[in-house]
């Protein structure tokens, strides 16, 4: 049957064209084109690739044919058939238009012990329409390995699996929808499709081990690009796997914690009668954590869910074998200060219209200070941007009075700047933050029958009392809520003036507000430090599913795991396993000198830690170890 093809031209030769091409095929002797009328900027310009459908069947080679000149090129074609040649087991290809949609590029060579498989692509301005492809599935593949990022703008991916057994009826393996707009994540068992925020790779393991299959069997893999915004991009990578090994080198510290060099433990002092404890831990080294199955193809992040992962206090260094610890600053009175959220929403971008947006920022207000001015065709926008500035209102604190610390705050503007006026905001579009202090002041108009919303960037300086020395992270504060207004008012990087013809703009355009806060003298006389690991029992499940729409009909009996053994170790929290291979405790033992101190262990039984540090690691009188566990130290 015909198929499609792709190329791009870069050398047009000595001789000047007509710049309209005929495309002939060997399949008949470059009797009849296939493609006529082709114009010179579809095959050198910025249109190419030229993808070319309709290409006869057992064609090897092409041949391109200018109209006026009769200058010609032939091409040859790697083959039509990329199972074949490459051992990607792909037989098919489908989509109706890809229109500025450059799809099923594959990274790597073509070689026979090729094994991970990448397609790619962007969309801009059309509705982009579904990809679909068929794999062919050898009997030895019992995991399908896979990772999708959607970027910002969610997209989606279906698996689906036909097999002669089940009288080729589909039955859904997996369907996610990933992006980082997507206000939560849900991987639960009945939910269909699940959901991933993220914008980065989300990774995830589809067992066929459940599955009965015979030669001819297949899954379809469909990509299918976010409907509501064209500006979207998504890449998917996948390998087949005929085993998947669940060994961890952490599974040797369920029951025995990694053990402290007792050599390493220092109290480093600083000021104001602090103290830091540093130690050194021993186990598993970084390379044999990162080099497993568990770790390289079922890591993966996705906004709030507890995925599987190793946060860095589980890895050792692969030459030394140890990973140093440090306490928290210890005191038995100290001041801390921070910065405290109000409003925290990230930047999401609105469905995009044909309204028209100008932003306008510039340096003109009273000595060289900032002034944003924003103009609307509809009155919607302006509505949308002047309701979310009055959600910041209620953090405002005391705007006009520097002496006083509630003064110290601001809120942040979030405003897209895309590639064109016609861009939608989406996957590539810059993100720009101002930052504000409440003493601006907002204002609303009308100019020419549009409508205007105008924000004044006034600097800010330090005059709050100086704090005592002692006083933790207060000063540093202050400073930085300072100095990040300022700049932001007159820095000549933050100047701008663009319009978007798409109504470009986001869901909480007034999205943090932050503001500086003085905690009252705490004891901070013990600090504790853990090794810990997360397994997610969701993401280790292949739960099919029967349907061509919601609600669809879970197949329960043909449900299987990657790995057997996460639910036996650990304690589950919602579906994840907490698996904790040490937990200490430092704690200060003399009010009058912060040298001396104690660690404490909570035992770790399969995994699982009571929080309570019943057993004595280490002492430290003054300075000098006193006394350690060779339980826990070496």
């Amino acid at each position: 049957m015909p198929f499609s093809a792709s190329t791009c031209l870069t050398n047009s030769g000595t001789v000047a064209l007509g710049g309209t091409f005929n495309i002939y095929s060997d399949f008949d002797n470059y009797t009849t084109p296939f493609q006529t009328n082709v114009t010179y900027s579809q095959l050198f310009g910025p249109l190419c690739p030229y993808v070319m459908g309709n290409v006869p069947d057992l064609t090897t080679t092409i041949r391109i044919i200018d109209i006026i000149s009769t200058c010609c090129a032939t091409l040859e074609l790697l083959s039509n058939d990329l199972c074949t040649t490459c051992e990607l087991s792909f037989d098919s290809y489908q989509t109706s238009n890809i229109g500025i949609i450059v799809a099923g590029e594959l990274t790597g060579s073509c070689e026979n012990d090729i094994t991970d498989y990448n397609f790619s692509a962007a969309a801009s301005g059309t509705v982009p329409l579904t990809l679909q492809s068929t794999f062919n599935l050898d009997l030895s593949t019992d995991y399908f390995a896979w990772k999708f990022k959607g970027e910002s703008i969610p997209d989606s991916l279906k698996i689906t699996f036909y097999g002669s057994a089940y009288s080729n009826n589909p039955i859904i393996l997996d369907y996610w929808e990933i992006g980082g707009n997507i206000s939560i994540s849900n991987a639960e068992y009945l939910t269909f499709p699940k959901s991933a925020s993220t914008t980065d790779y989300f990774s995830k393991v589809t067992s066929l081990t459940s599955l009965s299959r015979n030669v001819g069997d297949y899954l379809i893999l469909e990509v299918i690009p976010n409907q509501f915004n064209s500006q979207t991009n998504w890449d998917f990578y996948f390998t087949c796997m005929n085993s998947f090994d669940c060994d961890l080198c952490l599974y040797d510290y369920l029951n025995t914690p990694y053990k402290i060099k007792s050599s390493s433990i220092t109290g480093i002092t600083g000021s104001c009668s602090s103290i830091e404890v540093k130690f050194d831990v021993s186990g598993c080294t970084e390379s044999s954590i990162i080099n497993s199955d568990i770790y390289k193809y079922q890591k993966t992040d996705a906004n709030p869910l507890a995925t599987t992962s190793f946060n860095t206090n589980v890895y050792t260094d692969d030459i030394t074998g140890l990973r140093n610890r440090t306490t928290s600053s210890l005191d038995w009175n100290a001041t801390f200060c921070s910065m405290l959220f109000g409003i925290n929403v990230s930047a999401t971008c609105s469905i995009p219209n044909t309204n028209i947006i100008s932003f306008k920022k510039e340096n003109t207000g009273p000595s060289g200070q900032g002034v944003i001015k924003m103009e609307f065709s509809s009155l919607s926008d302006l509505i949308h941007y002047k309701s979310s500035y009055d959600l910041t209102l209620p953090y405002s604190g005391t705007p006009f009075n520097s002496a006083d610390p509630n003064y110290y705050r601001y809120f942040q503007l979030f405003i897209p700047k895309n590639a064109t006026p016609n861009t939608n905001c989406g996957d590539g579009t810059s993100l720009l933050t101002y930052y504000l202090h409440y003493s601006s002041i907002v204002t609303t108009g009308t100019t020419g029958g549009n409508y205007t919303l105008n924000i004044t960037m006034p600097t800010i300086s330090d005059d709050i009392a100086p704090f005592d020395p002692c006083d933790i992270n207060c000063q540093l504060n202050i400073n930085n809520v300072v100095t990040t207004v300022n700049n932001s008012s007159t820095g000549a990087t933050y100047v701008e003036n663009f319009t978007s013809n798409t109504g470009s703009k986001y869901v909480v355009p007034f999205g943090v507000t932050r503001y500086f806060v003085e905690f009252p003298p705490v004891t901070n006389s013990a600090s504790t430090i853990q090794g810990v690991y997360y397994l997610n029992n969701y993401l280790n499940a292949t739960v099919p599913f029967s349907g061509s729409s919601s609600p669809y009909t879970r197949i329960p009996s043909l449900s299987a795991v990657t790995c057997n053994n996460f639910t036996s170790i650990g304690v589950s929290y919602t579906q994840v396993q907490f698996v904790y291979i040490y937990n200490y405790k430092v704690e200060l033992t003399d009010s009058n000198n912060v040298k001396s101190f104690r660690i404490l262990a909570s035992p770790i039984v399969n995994g699982v830690t009571s929080n309570v540090f019943s057993d004595v690691v280490a002492t430290v009188v003054n300075g000098s170890l006193t006394y350690s566990n060779p339980a826990y130290t070496f």
